[in-house]
């Protein structure tokens, strides 16, 4: 693949690259961490990666790579409904190659890629702003994190209780680890899905010092019935230990765990550990058990989403729509709901609460509602609600009847989806 650079030529990363493209992230990232995890994806073992993830810009005499980015293919579920997902990362650009059209030349190839390999959402975690410019919108939240100082850390683990303990997941948990995420997950609009080989890699596949390596722990007690699970982060990150994941069995409360947990997580703690971080979304249980004792919640981050065809994408999530309409009474609606975005618009049909069509059609005045270009992906995910948005966007609007069916078919949800490491 040819680029506008004469001297530099796009092309796949093969498992002869593995040393370079580590070398090359770690350098323009100033971070070795995530060069040993650039290693690990393109060993082969991780689960929906290898070395021809990888997409990069070399220089035509030297082969010297100038500019790279991955794409990592991935399960988000949709309350329930299986979305396939193309998550774009380590983008990257020698700064004497920048302003060359190469990284639209690589985004705009792993989007190719993405949609061809039936990706309905394309997805990235990066710079404030910069990925606006090829065709995402901030559409859903990211992380969501509270902070515990160590001397109430100390207090919390003096009360552990006997009867649990804890030890580090094995491959043999897999099955156990899996119930007590879909318990975390249950109520979440979005969420991550893990199948049997993401927990595989996640529990064996992360080489020490990856940016992503990760400690799984099982709470279990006398009986050795699993009583919870909860991760941590092996990386610090400016001296906070951070915990993602925390998940109590059903019959086992929180509050009876959480002294043990704090027990181990101090047995965690290093000289250069400052405090511990949950980083457990937007809401979670432990976040009401240690109410009086956690910060304040820190302003989440967002994911960029880009929706190549959003038909499709409203056609998978059809399920969905018909539950909602049918619980808020609506199951016999017959309307055209027309959706202008300006530049372009969505038309759907709608008979006896069953949604018959869904097309594109052009941005015209005769809508029922209007948002500016990729507003509509903030109400599709449920980052923001219709208020939210009429409030933001002046040149947000819908009727009175339409507002009424798109609060029933898009409701203000949290959403959990963590990064795919």
């Amino acid at each position: 693949m040819v680029v506008a650079n004469p001297n530099v030529v796009l092309r796949r990363a093969s498992p002869a690259d593995v040393d370079a493209v580590a070398e090359f992230n770690s350098r323009l990232h100033d971070d070795s961490r995530l060069g040993i995890w650039t290693r690990d994806a393109m060993s082969g073992r991780h689960p929906t990666m290898n070395a021809a993830s990888f997409l990069l810009a070399v220089e035509r005499r030297t082969d010297q790579i100038v500019s790279l980015a991955c794409l990592i293919p991935q399960t988000w579920t949709y309350d329930g409904i299986a979305l396939t997902v193309g998550q774009i990362e380590t983008v990257g650009t020698d700064p004497d190659y920048r302003r060359q059209g190469l990284t639209r030349a690589i985004i705009e190839a792993l989007h190719r890629e993405s949609e061809e390999n039936g990706h309905l959402v394309q997805a990235i975690l990066g710079n404030p702003w910069w990925y606006r410019r090829f065709g995402y919108e901030y559409a859903l939240t990211f992380g969501g994190r509270r902070h515990l100082e160590l001397a109430d850390l100390e207090a919390l683990a003096e009360k552990a209780h006997p009867r649990f303990q804890v030890r580090p997941a094995e491959t043999i948990d897999i099955p156990a680890l899996s119930s007590l995420y879909q318990q975390q997950c249950a109520g979440k609009l979005l969420v991550l899905d893990r199948d049997r080989e993401r927990w595989h890699f996640d529990l064996t596949g992360h080489s020490p010092g990856s940016l992503f390596e990760a400690r799984n722990w099982l709470l279990q007690d006398h009986s050795e019935s699993t009583a919870g699970f909860f991760r941590t982060l092996a990386p610090l990150f400016d001296g906070r230990l951070v915990v993602t994941d925390l998940v109590a069995e059903k019959d086992v409360g929180l509050s009876e765990l959480l002294p043990t947990i704090c027990q181990s997580l101090q047995h965690q703690l290093s000289d250069e550990v400052v405090r511990l971080t949950f980083d457990l979304g937007m809401t979670h249980p432990a976040y009401q058990a240690l109410e009086e004792i956690l910060s304040a919640l820190d302003r989440p981050y967002a994911w960029y989403v880009r929706v190549p065809d959003l038909p499709a994408l409203v056609n998978r999530i059809k399920p969905v729509l018909e539950r909602r309409l049918a619980d808020a009474g609506l199951s016999d609606l017959n309307e055209s709901l027309c959706l202008s975005f300006y530049e372009d618009g969505l038309r759907m049909k709608f008979e006896k609460g069953r949604l018959a069509e869904v097309v594109s059609q052009p941005g015209e005045d005769q809508s029922d509602a209007a948002f500016p270009p990729l507003v509509f992906l903030k109400l599709l995910f449920s980052y923001r609600s219709l208020a939210e948005l009429l409030h933001a966007f002046p040149d947000c609007w819908a009727t009175p009847q339409a507002t009424e069916i798109l609060n029933v078919l898009f409701p203000r949800r949290i959403s959990w989806v963590q990064s795919m490491g």
